[in-house]
């Protein structure tokens, strides 16, 4: 099934997208610094948001902000109506891989190559550093209760680190080559290796309940529709839909894209945007 719709604007390489919380807009980053916002009702192109000048790696929406993190070690406070860069912390000197927000906005973690994760609270004041004791790994989820975050990357290593103090709890081995994304509910986890394996685990036990081969290169991205029950999976010029319960394949989305990076539904969950290496972002109406 072929997207529905194409925004062009990008001049590389677009990393990833996010809807806002009201679905109104669409926000899109990539290389050379481009952050970008989109009019979710027709796509058409709304503001650019200014301020980085290497690659934008992440974008969280706070009640009255929105946040960026880049390559380039600036870590960007705007105003979300006017989208007027007020505030700049830079004390990631080697880069800012990516960024979370717990699910009360108490906490924002960022992460690049030197630093594996940083608290903050919602002011920005950090709290807590944890230092990278290996290479290529960050903050994958925080627990939906705020009492810890998953730790993973390169190689098929998860470990639990508690909040806001960052003290290890637990190590799970699973996967084979990089844990790309891992999503979690109150009950479950969802692990996906870049060898094409997703792992559906117990989120209190981390008893490994199922597992699924993608039996596709390229795996990149994962999101999670939570009244679909479905999980939507990057890979080499396709998105595939799983049933997260039977990981069974319910549907392939098409790209001419080889690399296909993030993506994320709509807050109605029916329109799926993706961000694609062809400098182009693709949307299903599904």
């Amino acid at each position: 099934m072929k997207a529905d719709y194409i925004i062009l604007g990008h001049s590389s390489h677009v990393n990833g997208v996010t809807f806002s919380k009201d679905g109104s807009k669409l926000y899109s980053f990539g290389f050379s610094g481009e952050l970008k916002v989109w009019n979710s009702s027709d796509w058409s192109h709304l503001q650019d948001l200014n301020g980085h000048s290497k690659s934008v790696n992440g974008l969280l929406e706070l009640e009255n902000s929105l946040m960026s993190g880049a390559l380039d070690g600036k870590l960007n406070v705007y105003e979300k109506e006017s989208g007027k860069l007020i505030k700049t912390y830079e004390d990631h000197k080697k880069g800012i891989n990516g960024l979370k927000l717990s699910d009360d906005e108490q906490f924002i973690l960022s992460y690049g190559e030197k630093r594996m994760a940083v608290l903050r609270n919602a002011e920005g004041e950090i709290l807590n550093e944890l230092k990278a004791d290996a290479r290529h790994q960050s903050v994958k989820v925080i627990s939906p209760d705020n009492s810890y975050i998953l730790i993973a990357g390169v190689g098929n290593k998860i470990r639990k680190f508690s909040l806001p103090d960052f003290d290890l709890l637990k190590e799970m081995e699973i996967g084979q080559v990089a844990i790309n994304r891992v999503i979690e509910t109150k009950n479950q986890l969802w692990i996906l290796d870049y060898s094409g394996e997703v792992f559906q685990v117990d989120a209190q036990s981390w008893e490994l309940k199922k597992q699924y081969r993608l039996n596709r290169k390229g795996v990149m991205g994962m999101c999670y529709a939570p009244t679909r029950n479905e999980l939507a999976i990057t890979a080499d010029k396709a998105v595939i839909i799983l049933d997260a319960e039977s990981l069974e394949e319910k549907q392939l989305l098409t790209s001419e894209a080889k690399g296909n990076y993030g993506l994320s539904w709509s807050p109605d969950e029916k329109t799926l945007a993706l961000a694609s290496a062809d400098k182009r972002i693709r949307i299903w109406e599904l």
